[in-house]
């Protein structure tokens, strides 16, 4: 898988373990200070990781990063090519749990 960024480069990106109510692991969500934006598993591109790194010759992301093996890309990036409303939908959530987190972590540290 070689997806390049608009710059070429990776970036730094915060990762968030993202569970639910009861303790469950729900995923990998990322947040890029850099460009402001949610960072989401590049799997979730219609048609897959094939699909994205042939869009990302002709239309890089602005940015990539990768934990624990995993492709993550903007949000603004996928929802670009999804014209699925359910996967929309899902992409939305992924985004505000993305950035609930972010906010969660820097509140936190502003505190101690």
């Amino acid at each position: 898988m070689s997806i390049r960024s608009l710059d070429g480069n990776r970036t730094q990106v915060a990762f968030f373990h993202i569970v639910d109510s009861k303790g469950a692991a729900l995923g990998w969500l990322g947040f890029c200070e850099r460009i402001a934006e949610a960072m989401l598993p590049a799997i979730l591109h219609p048609g897959g990781l094939d699909e994205a790194e042939r869009r990302s010759r002709a239309d890089p992301p602005a940015v990539v990063g990768y934990y624990n093996g995993d492709l993550f890309v903007p949000v603004s990036w996928l929802r670009h090519a999804m014209t699925v409303e359910w996967d929309l939908d899902v992409a939305d959530l992924m985004k505000m749990a993305a950035e609930q987190a972010w906010r969660a972590s820097h509140a936190t540290s502003r505190r101690t």
